[in-house]
């Protein structure tokens, strides 16, 4: 709805559903668990007595201005800061190998 107000487009209702598909592989234990996107599926329905072409250009801006979609479509990087116990910490520092759940 942001992007209609901006436009000043009239828009009575929108939905949106979201499912995403995905599955996971590996072992804990072994430190390569990974976790597999598939697919996400989306279905907007909006109700409107805009022209079509208006109401276009809102759904394009809707998804170019998405955060999360622009983040998921374009790799992108992550640049990531460890530390423990306020210390920096390394995880290369400390090769993956198998673990065992720790009792108490």
């Amino acid at each position: 709805m942001l992007y209609a107000s901006m436009l000043n487009i009239k828009i009575a209702e929108a939905r949106m559903g979201i499912t995403g598909f995905w599955r996971v592989a590996g072992s804990v234990f072994r430190q390569d668990r990974k976790s597999i996107m598939d697919r996400i599926e989306t279905s907007i329905d909006v109700d409107s007595e805009a022209d079509p072409e208006l109401i276009a250009a809102v759904l394009r801006n809707a998804s170019s201005g998405c955060h999360a979609e622009v983040a998921i479509v374009n790799p992108t990087p992550i640049e990531e800061t460890v530390k423990l116990n306020g210390e920096a910490f390394l995880l290369d520092d400390h090769p993956a190998k198998t673990v065992r759940r720790q009792r108490d």
